[in-house]
């Protein structure tokens, strides 16, 4: 339903009303409305509500204000730049993302008609702002990553309660990963078959010590991750959520898991640790690209963890397992530069192609 997702009307008013105040600044409303380019202060009639905001138009003051939105919108919903236009098209990629049911219950809650949102989605007329926000809270719950991306809501003190959720699951992942095995675990039949929470049997489970589950424990309990069930404990959201996090703590934070994936080869065949019916995955390639060709690649890569996350979403099963996935694609020349000695470095090239001809 709805109503355990997503919040009162008033709330998307209310994140509105404190993203106005961050993103102007010190700026005054007139001086942004002359740049947007308009002779009277819209930006004013904006802010007051005496005028509706649409999203065509925050698209264009997040530009003036240099807000970093289109890249927001890329890292955290895994979109292309070229599908999103100036951002104008960001509503229609949403619409086809959020469950058919809860778009009905959208409407509801908004009071708007059929014809209404199909104009919304086909791109002719632009929603309100409060629409998006929404739009975005029902897609996995990613409203509160996405404010986090625009704008640091620590100082922003309604705004920090309303996302303080999402900014534990961050800094509870990005500090302790181990955390978010633990919370999986939780989830599984086996867990829900013992006949009170076993610490042991979590450290068995994760091949971890038990002052890696106690430290992991406390952020846990101390973060609301976990409440108490009875005998045992239950996670208070299926699957962690990383995407309000930048492309820097993802990768700090798929580190962790990259390098258990690594020593699960530490054994004296040499052949990977599998306890798990399920088999392990992993693909390795270097490959010389154009352009257009390494775009369509990572838009494919994006494409597929959607699905995967949309597939776990939607599992209806009950889960046997706690599967990791992790995903890069980036330039071999995305490296720090280094200081490099020409003469050095031409000797000693010059030095290996004369080994090969006599060789």
């Amino acid at each position: 339903m709805l109503s355990s997702q997503v919040m009162g009307n008033h709330r998307y008013q209310q994140i509105k009303d404190e993203l106005f105040k961050v993103l102007l600044g010190t700026r005054s409303t007139s001086e942004v409305s002359q740049t947007l380019g308009y002779s009277f202060d819209q930006v004013r009639r904006w802010q007051t509500g005496a005028k509706e905001l649409r999203w065509d138009e925050f698209c264009q003051l997040c530009e003036v204000l240099k807000v970093p939105l289109l890249t927001t919108i890329t890292e955290i919903f895994l979109i292309m730049p070229d599908e999103l236009g100036d951002g104008e098209r960001f509503v229609g990629q949403l619409k086809a993302r959020i469950p058919r049911e809860s778009l009905r219950t959208l409407q509801e809650n908004l009071g708007v008609n059929t014809s209404v949102l199909k104009r919304y989605f086909r791109g002719e007329v632009f929603p309100p702002l409060e629409f998006v926000l929404q739009m975005i809270d029902l897609n996995a719950n990613l409203l509160g990553s996405f404010v986090l991306r625009l704008i640091n809501t620590r100082h922003i003190t309604p705004l920090h309660e309303i996302f303080r959720r999402s900014q534990s699951e961050v800094q509870v992942a990005m500090f302790c990963p181990i955390a978010v095995g633990i919370e999986g675990l939780l989830n599984i039949e086996e867990y829900k078959a013992l006949p009170a929470h076993d610490p042991l049997w979590v450290c068995r489970k994760l091949g971890i010590s038990t002052d890696e589950y106690e430290s992991a424990w406390r952020q846990m309990v101390e973060s609301g991750r976990v409440v108490p069930a009875g005998p045992k404990f239950a996670i208070t959201y299926n699957t962690i959520n990383t995407s309000g996090s930048t492309p820097e703590q993802i990768c700090r934070m798929a580190d962790y898991w990259t390098e258990r994936a690594r020593v699960r080869f530490d054994t004296p065949s040499g052949k990977p640790i599998r306890k798990s019916a399920i088999p392990g995955f992993v693909a390795y390639r270097i490959v010389p690209m154009s352009k257009s060709g390494a775009m369509k690649a990572t838009e494919i890569m994006a494409e597929a963890f959607t699905q995967i996350l949309a597939l776990a979403e939607k599992n209806e099963e009950p889960y046997e397992d706690v599967r990791v996935f992790v995903m890069h694609s980036f330039s071999v020349e995305d490296a720090p530069s280094v200081e490099v000695s020409q003469s050095a470095d031409r000797g000693s090239v010059a030095e290996v192609v004369d080994q090969n001809r006599t060789t």
